[in-house]
Parts: C-alpha cells; structure tokens; sequence
C-alpha cells in the first residue's frame, strides 16, 4: 500500500516540478549562450543579458519557494482538509501516510536543488562553449579535476551530504509536527502551527547549543568538527551531530503519528 501512495503523491505533483525543471534548465542555457554575444556586441546585448540574469535568479528562487510550498501544502491538504477524509479510510497505517508525503517532499526538494546546480552548470558549459573551448577539452578538464580527489575528499564530501539529508528530513518532519500541533486547537490552527515550528525550534537550537558546549568540553576539545570531517574518518564528533538529528527526526515523527 506504501507504494501506491507513493506513486499518488509523485504523480499528483511530478507535472508541477517537471515545468520548473525545464524552465530551469532552459534559462541556464540561454543565459550561458547569451554571456558570449553580450561580450561580442555588448552595447546591443547588455540590457536583454542583463535582464535573463535577472529573471534566471528570480526564478530559481520560485523554485525553491514553489517546492516548498508545494511539499507542505500537500502534507496539509491531504491529512487535514476534505482528502483527509478518504486518505484516513484507507486501510494504512499511518507510519505508511506520514512515509508517503515525507519521502516525496525529500526527493523533490533535492531534485530541485540538483537541477539548480546542473542549470547553473550548463550556463558555464554553454558560456565555455561559445567561446570556442571543444567538448573534447571541456570533459578533460573535468576528468582531470576527477582524477585529483583522493579518498579523503570524498570521505568529508559523503558524510556532509549525509548530514545535509538527515537536516533536510528534520526539517521537513518539524514543519509536519507543527501543523499536527496546531490542528490539536480548534481556533486559529496557522496561528498554532506556527507556534509550535518556533517553539520545536527553540528546545532544537537549545539543546544544540548544549551539545556544541559538551563536545567542546569533553570531546573534541580544540579540534572542530570541519577539521575533523576532512580528516580521512568518520569522526566521533560529526556521528554525534548526526545521531542528535536523527533523535530529533524520531521525535518529529513521533508528534506527527
């Protein structure tokens, strides 16, 4: 059943996302295209350069906006107004609905990002390109960037993508809580909703705050967590940070069922 309310919730807003997609990705490329003319004839040009820089950074911040507010309101329309109905029929448990709208949210909203960096990629591309430089030189220069990460890049680059994905599901689980709070009142649930992100928030950044104090005392002492990070292991310090997180998550999901 997991995975019928899965295919749902991706085939109820892949449309939206694929349209941003697109429009992303076809901005980048223009813009890229454009920077060579403008540089060629520059008092013609300037002004349209100029305003598709503009509108292509505009729109990446809708992106992020239109997906956000897209995850949320498909979280909230579809347990707490009239598709709540149906979905609460469904014979589901409800770790299976929370798990149906969290991982959608999750995956889009790193497809967003990641289509963000590939359209800013592709306006370098296309800028290099139209300025003479080859596929053939354009992949060695990126293999040879590749050939010179050693493990120990890796490694530190690996466990802070990890982090940034146990982030993201804290956050989105904390915004779930939160509207699950404010429908515990019947008057003013936004209003309660809201309180209740900032008041999670603050025992968060409380006890985060604890943290950083007790793994300065006691555990990492005058190495950081950055030194550590890139030190070629999985330090002790970064595991208790993601270990914090997940709590939190668990938490989060808790409040939520």
């Amino acid at each position: 059943m997991l995975s019928k309310l899965l295919k749902y919730e991706f085939k109820s807003t892949c449309r939206t996302f694929f349209v941003v997609y697109a429009v992303m990705l076809i901005l980048g490329i223009l813009t890229g295209a454009l920077d060579r003319i403008n540089s060629v004839f520059d008092a013609e040009v300037l002004p349209l350069w100029m305003i598709l820089i503009f509108l292509t950074g505009m729109f990446f911040f809708a992106a992020v906006i239109i997906t956000t507010v897209l995850n949320i309101s498909r979280f909230y329309k579809g347990l707490f107004k009239d598709e709540g109905y149906l979905v609460h029929t469904l014979p589901v448990r409800s770790w299976q609905i929370i798990a149906a709208k969290l991982i959608p949210a999750v995956v889009w909203t790193i497809a967003t990002m990641a289509v963000m960096m590939v359209s800013m990629a592709l306006m370098a591309v296309f800028s290099s390109l139209m300025r003479g430089l080859n596929w053939g030189e354009l992949f060695s220069d990126l293999g040879y960037v590749l050939s010179h990460l050693d493990f120990v890049d890796i490694s530190g680059v690996l466990q802070i993508l990890l982090m940034l994905l146990i982030l993201l599901v804290s956050t989105v689980l904390q915004v779930y809580a939160s509207l699950s709070i404010g429908q515990l009142f019947p008057r003013h649930q936004v209003a309660w909703s809201v309180a209740g992100w900032f008041v999670l928030g603050s025992v968060q950044s409380v006890t985060m705050n604890l943290l950083d104090w007790l793994e300065t005392t006691f555990v990492l002492k005058d190495a950081s967590i950055l030194e550590l990070t890139f030190s070629g292991s999985f330090d002790l310090g970064f595991a208790i940070a993601m270990v914090y997180y997940l709590i939190w998550c668990a938490a989060f999901w808790a409040i939520t069922q």
